[in-house]
């Protein structure tokens, strides 16, 4: 499976001294192809290299003479997927920063446009006033950059809350115009490309509005120092806006269950889907052993839900296999801890527990819980792992100590592949209708979203 890929490296690489614009392509799928192997160093290098390449020829925003503007536009929805590579990364877009700046791009045209090879509107920006629709693509790209700081954010120990209120503002109002236009219709139905664009967008905004209330919140997000940003009052309601956007993340996963050939819809999707679903699960595991059994119930429901989709995509991304097994170490955390959250965050009486951070359980645990960058990093943040194969030590040293602690205990319930093992370990009926969508479809209100690097065909093209 793997000869192709590296039949093509050799070859792109053996052109590298032509500088030719086109290996930008090649480059970018070659780093999407040996993500989705786990083979996390070699990615590294293509995406390097596609950087490498820009930053020798530069951007140019605009045609050139004799080129047409179909051309242009290509040229430029090229240097877009590098920049969504570089959103993915989880990071202040450095490498984007090297090469040009962003902001003076103009944003994808719609697909109308790119069909007919002109687009008769004026330019849209990063920055331009939302005073008209954009493509999808460019909501999409929009609602990524933000997201960037978000995360860029959520792994820095020394942030403050004035810049997450900012991003937390811009969010807001990049979704307000961005759900005009993502409205999830079925798949069969939608365009294939417009609708993993729409369901993407929809999840930039859950996974976005999850991560920056769960980030004020050290019980989720593994930092003790942000207890003092808040009042008891303040923390509950971060607390019960992350388990919201946790239940949306999961009322999206029934909706892509829910279509007969779900693997059709999973093999489209980036690798970030997973990585929403990861985190939807991180945040409603503290609320599976609470002492109220419709929520325990309710939370173990939507918790399959998501790890289907997770389990799911693990077929076509190592990550999303590191990030399952990576929900068993933390149920097994959750399972042998006597710290469980009694109710939801509004209903609770004492914040306290909301302030004290998993890594208070003792063990070491990454220092964000929404971070999946150690699944390929070493912890100390010192390269990157050769591949899938090896964990980083201090994951595995907290999985080997945990399970052989779980053998001796009655008190574990694993979280299993089998959605129906899952549902028997908590005494659950599971009901055909638990895989319906959580949220009325044609209501835009209560629609989600989700966020990710995107099909390489679609934003390469």
């Amino acid at each position: 499976m793997t000869e192709w890929a590296n039949q093509a490296g050799r070859l792109v690489l053996a052109q590298a001294h032509t500088f030719d614009e086109d290996n930008v392509v090649s480059y970018c799928i070659l780093a999407l192809f040996w993500f989705t192997q786990g083979s996390w160093r070699i990615a590294m290098l293509y995406k390097a290299n596609a950087f490498a390449l820009y930053q020798a020829l530069g951007v140019k925003k605009n045609a050139l003479p004799g080129e047409s503007a179909l051309q242009a536009e290509l040229r430029r929805r090229r240097f877009w997927a590098c920049f969504l590579l570089e959103c993915h990364s989880m990071c202040e877009l450095p490498a984007v920063r090297g090469i040009t700046d962003p902001y003076t791009i103009p944003l994808p045209w719609p697909g109308s446009a790119l069909n007919a090879g002109y687009s008769p509107d004026p330019p849209l920006y990063l920055k331009s006033s939302q005073d008209r629709l954009g493509s999808l693509y460019a909501h999409f790209i929009r609602g990524m950059h933000i997201w960037s700081s978000i995360a860029s954010l959520m792994r820095d120990a020394g942030g403050n809350g004035l810049d997450i209120h900012q991003l937390e503002e811009d969010t807001t109002q990049w979704w307000n115009m961005a759900r005009l236009s993502c409205t999830i219709s079925d798949p069969w139905i939608d365009d294939s490309m417009d609708y993993v664009h729409k369901l993407l967008i929809r999840l930039v905004y859950h996974q976005s509005m999850l991560a920056i209330n769960a980030w004020r919140v050290p019980l989720f997000s593994g930092s003790k120092h942000r207890s003092s940003f808040s009042t008891d009052a303040a923390l509950q309601i971060s607390a019960q806006e992350a388990l919201h956007h946790a239940e949306e993340i999961s009322g999206l996963a029934a909706h892509i269950m829910h279509f007969g050939s779900s693997d059709r819809i999973l093999m489209a999707l980036p690798s970030f889907p997973s990585y929403a679903a990861f985190c939807s699960c991180t945040i409603q595991l503290h609320f599976v052993h609470c002492k109220v059994p419709n929520l325990s119930e309710k939370f173990a429901t939507n918790i399959s839900k998501s790890l289907q989709v997770l389990r799911g995509m693990a077929k076509y991304w190592k990550s999303a296999k590191l990030m399952a097994a990576f929900i068993d170490v933390l149920n097994l955390l959750h399972a042998q801890t006597d710290t469980h959250l009694e109710t939801e965050p509004k209903f609770l009486t004492d914040a306290a527990p909301l302030r004290v951070p998993p890594s208070s359980y003792d063990y070491p645990l990454p220092s964000s819980m929404l971070d999946f960058v150690p699944f390929f990093r070493p912890l100390n943040g010192d390269g990157v792992l050769p591949s899938d194969q090896e964990w980083p030590p201090d994951i595995s040293i907290i999985r080997t100590r945990l399970k052989n602690k779980a053998q001796a205990s009655q008190r574990t319930a694993l979280l299993t592949p089998s959605v129906d093992e899952f549902y028997n370990s908590h005494g659950l009926q599971r009901n055909e209708s638990d895989f319906k969508p959580l949220v009325t479809l044609d209501d835009v209100e209560l629609m989600d979203l989700f966020s990710g690097l995107g099909s390489a065909s679609g934003y390469l093209s």
